[in-house]
């Protein structure tokens, strides 16, 4: 059931602008329905919405955040309809929204201002923390002296 839930907030009708953060700001392109995902950097409750401040990663097909990028596509801000608890969507987890580009707001960085897109999102999808690597004891006939074998993490899509 959850899984049918996330693909519905991931995949809003219609298809999606293949631009990067980067690229709308400098086209200054709103209107754009895109599907951008990344790492939170900050979630914001409001009145009647959360905006999350995410720097952008390339996503796989699935839409989950390729963590393994060592440069970022830029960065946005999302702003989703509803109450979402900042001690969830906590600074570093990966997130995915899809949405319209409503505009550009100026973002600053330590000393830095970065002109940044906005967008209006639906639902975010918050993807799962990784759980750590597992070690397996298994007995080695005939010595029955434990071996340790490392099970990595399932591939990525």
């Amino acid at each position: 059931m959850l899984g049918g839930c996330a693909s519905v907030a991931l995949q809003p009708p219609g298809p999606y602008a293949n631009m990067t953060p980067t690229q709308a700001v400098n086209t200054d392109y709103v209107g754009a329905r895109v599907r951008w995902g990344g790492k939170l950097i900050a979630t914001e409750p409001q009145a009647k919405r959360t905006c999350f401040t995410v720097l952008a990663l390339p996503l796989y097909s699935s839409g989950e955040p390729r963590v393994a990028q060592t440069r970022s596509l830029g960065r946005f801000v999302a702003c989703s309809h509803g109450f979402y608890d900042p001690a969830l969507y906590a600074r570093g987890r990966l997130i995915t929204l899809a949405g319209t580009i409503t505009g550009f707001t100026t973002h600053k960085v330590g000393g830095y201002a970065d002109r940044i897109p906005t967008l209006k999102a639906g639902a975010p999808h918050l993807w799962p923390i990784e759980p750590p690597v597992r070690y397996v004891t298994v007995p080695a006939a005939p010595l029955w002296y434990p071996i340790y074998i490392v099970r990595p993490p399932p591939p990525k899509p």
